[in-house]
């Protein structure tokens, strides 16, 4: 009887051992599964408790089994938020949602703050579990790791944006290039003929005429900071040591920044040497003092203005800085600041934040300049409050040039001629003045065309060929090209009030008079060229 009753019950017994080995191997199975699959898995109770996560899910939130696994939903709620910033509420979680309406929740992106400070962004999706009387007893949560994702497209509207400001800036460069181009031109005629007249008369007269050339020159040197801006006045490059070029305006910047204010000079004397124009960099580091001490003044009675000169060395590139070797000039102030709304204005032409004061050009000359040098500029919080403006200007590859040789003393002119192009009239005639009250033989063409229809024994009998650079159809450098082709020794002195572009294409070494210019450096200008021996044979 009772081996009857074991043969019937044996089967039952096998059954049972079976399914406890599928089930362990469908655990199994499943676990698997939830292991490879390449998204977090939150099994979470109806109660909110979360029973189980996989290893993704882990990863992703930055905590251990043990730690996710006792904890609550409401737990996470201080730490997560949306990708506007705004906090993320344990009522917006999917899994809440789907928990309370028992449906399946749509994608949310939430920003989740791990332990370790840092900020996982992920897509949130929540499917409801139900048992078999329809009841919600949980829900599944998926959570797909997009933190790479979003941070490349951080990168590229960062990177959107500073494309965008760099055009707006390039295209206020180019307005304000050509209005300085138009009113250097006005300039040298107001310049040249009031030295023209200041000649020919004297007395009472005088002092008025002082005036108005003071007011011009003033005129002049807001072109020359327009022009800075827009990345587009001459350039005379050279080697030399910044820190040096800081000790010896130290003096002077001190004077400059008053007795409200402490300037504190650094310069390490291993500091590598740039190829820039060192009087621009003048400009620049006198501009970003000048700056910074009016941030303090307007802040306190009393600050520090802190000026540093030094070399940075970047093995890869860092905030759109190439790699390489820089000279790095930083000068940091203890004012307030600047302000969010400002600062993507900082460097913009007449924007200033003085109400009543200044003429916003301050920045936009530095920020050109230092462009224009192949520089870098960027503006930064100083910590404790106030701002720092630092200048990267890559290290001289160039070896230290000797120094140029002394300038002929200046002799007799009379006897050299010298051909003159120029297109605007006004200044044609007040140029072709100014040689001839300098005792030079001009010669002069509104047109390169007509200039060029001189005989090839004409054009050798030139002492010089001054020419303006920007003019219709034939442009000063191509002029000079075409000259030299029949008469290749002849000097050639270019004059431009803006080169709109025309600066690359000026031959190697060329000589470039700015406009507006004084019979002083007119004549300086041409006395360095002139060759003496260039004398036109006289008739016997």
């Amino acid at each position: 009887m009772s081996d009857d009753l074991d043969d019937k019950t044996r089967p039952e017994l096998v059954d049972e051992r079976d399914l406890g080995t599928a089930l362990a191997e469908s655990e199994r199975v499943t676990a698997g599964i939830l292991a490879a699959v390449p998204a977090g898995v939150v099994h979470v109770e109806a109660t909110g408790a979360i029973r189980a996560a996989n290893a993704e899910a882990l990863r992703i939130l930055g905590r251990s089994y043990d730690e996710l696994t006792n904890k609550y939903t409401v737990d996470f709620e201080p730490e997560t938020i949306f990708e506007d910033g705004s906090p993320c509420t344990l009522a917006d979680y999917p899994v809440t949602k789907a928990l309370m309406t028992g449906e399946r929740q749509p994608a949310t992106t939430i920003g989740v703050r791990r332990p370790d400070g840092e900020l996982s962004w992920c897509i949130f999706r929540a499917v409801p579990v139900k048992d078999d009387a329809g009841v919600t007893t949980g829900a599944i949560v998926t959570i797909a790791d997009i933190t790479e994702r979003k941070r490349a497209e951080e990168e590229r509207t960062r990177l959107l944006r500073r494309l965008h400001e760099a055009e707006r800036l390039d295209a206020l460069g180019r307005l304000a290039g050509g209005v300085a181009h138009d009113f250097n031109n006005l300039l040298t005629v107001i310049l040249g003929g009031l030295e023209l007249h200041e000649q020919r008369s004297g007395g009472p007269i005088a002092g008025h005429l002082d005036e108005i050339r003071t007011a011009a020159s003033q005129a002049s040197d807001l072109t020359r900071q327009l022009l800075a801006f827009g990345r587009r006045q001459a350039l005379e490059p050279s080697v030399f040591s910044l820190s040096e070029v800081v000790r010896r305006m130290a003096p002077m910047l001190r004077r400059l920044v008053g007795e409200a204010v402490d300037l504190e000079v650094r310069c390490d004397e291993q500091a590598l040497d740039v190829h820039a124009d060192p009087g621009q960099l003048e400009r620049v580091i006198v501009n970003l003092i000048i700056n910074a001490r009016d941030a303090v003044e307007s802040w306190s009675s009393k600050g520090t203005v802190t000026l540093t000169v030094g070399t940075l060395v970047l093995d890869d590139e860092e905030g759109g800085v190439p790699a390489g070797r820089y000279t790095a000039l930083t000068v940091s102030d203890d004012g307030p600041g600047i302000d969010d709304e400002a600062l993507p204005r900082i460097f913009e032409p007449f924007f200033t934040t003085k109400e009543g004061e200044g003429t916003g050009l301050g920045l936009a000359t530095v920020h050109g300049i230092v462009t224009q040098s192949r520089g870098h500029l960027t503006v930064s919080p100083t910590p404790g409050g106030g701002a720092t403006f630092r200048v990267l200007i890559p290290a001289s590859e160039i070896p230290s040039a000797p120094p140029p040789p002394e300038e002929p003393a200046e002799s007799q002119s009379r006897g050299h001629r010298i051909l003159v192009v120029e297109d605007n009239d006004a200044v044609r005639k007040v140029v072709v003045l100014l040689l001839s009250g300098l005792g030079y033989d001009v010669v002069a063409f509104s047109a390169p065309e007509d200039a060029l229809q001189l005989e090839t024994g004409e054009l050798e009998g030139f002492a010089l060929l001054l020419t303006d650079v920007v003019m219709p159809d034939i442009s000063g450098p191509e002029l000079a090209h075409r000259v030299h082709e029949r008469a290749p020794g002849l000097p050639v002195l270019f004059m431009s009030g803006h080169l709109r572009g025309q600066g690359s294409i000026l031959p190697e070494g060329a000589r470039l008079l700015e406009k507006p210019f004084t019979t002083h450096e007119l004549s300086e200008a041409v006395w360095s060229l002139v060759d003496p021996q260039r004398l036109p044979e006289m008739a016997t």
